[in-house]
């Protein structure tokens, strides 16, 4: 199969079922396009899903949000510090949470903390950028949370893998990756979302048309699409792709 083919082609996948309980059931036909090829890890921090040709942030945890501070050629956090550490010889990507205001800030300049840069707030625009994504410096697997409004600017701003045209999902985008066959942790394509959250909600850029104030979520631990205030702090997994306004 062609890549322009594989590119045009989108149509409905499978649900991800492989077994069959019995003759002519979801696992018997397997229906839906394209099978086992559907997904491709495109080793930027990306990831191609070709049954809708819609392109997925592999793991939001990983992204420095700002655009023109590129500090690696994929644009993820290389090293974690944990906490700020006063007299530290820092590196280029290196994530550190300052304690004073519980904020996590990304080094885009080696430096050393004893030349007068006493913090990242008083640093921050010559060696420090504050990272809206990440929300912990000790493992770099636990994505920030962010309000309904934050999400939108954020995914638009978003300047990752060599594209700026991310945007947060519409529900029918994010629904589109959950795995219906529930392998692993819920509902989640394990080898290619790893650390997908569970026990909480994704943001999608749909409003609930009954009650405007709310915005329709994805909880990928019961596989459901549900509307809540948009004042709500949900986690965040940008996309780019589609056919944009038709």
């Amino acid at each position: 199969m062609s890549w322009i083919k594989e590119l045009l082609t989108h149509e409905l996948p499978p649900t991800g079922q492989t077994t069959s309980y019995a003759d002519y059931d979801d696992g018997y036909y397997e229906t839906g396009w394209p099978g086992a090829t559907r997904f491709r890890d495109n080793g930027d921090g990306t990831i191609q899903d070709f049954a809708t040709g819609l392109i997925w942030v592999k793991q939001p945890e990983l992204i420095i949000p700002n655009p023109g501070w590129q500090v690696h050629p994929t644009n993820q956090i290389q090293v974690a510090e944990g906490d700020w550490i006063a007299d530290h010889e820092y590196l280029n990507a290196d994530l550190v949470k300052y304690v004073a205001n519980g904020k996590f800030y990304v080094c885009i300049a080696g430096h050393g903390s004893v030349l007068g840069l006493n913090d990242p707030i008083t640093a921050e625009g010559v060696c420090w950028i504050e990272t809206v994504w990440t929300a912990s410096a000790a493992d770099l697997t636990t994505p920030a949370t962010m309000a309904w409004a934050a999400a939108l600017v954020n995914c638009h701003a978003l300047d990752y893998a060599g594209n700026t045209d991310w945007r947060l999902p519409n529900i029918l985008e994010l629904a589109s990756i959950i795995n219906h066959a529930y392998t692993g942790a819920k509902y989640h394509y394990n080898a290619y979302f790893p650390n997908g959250k569970v026990d909480f909600p994704y943001w999608t850029g749909t409003t609930y048309e009954k009650n405007t104030i709310w915005a329709m979520y994805t909880a990928f631990g019961t596989a459901t699409s549900t509307p809540h205030d948009k004042v709500n702090t949900d986690h965040v997994r940008p996309v780019r792709g589609g056919f944009i306004n038709g």
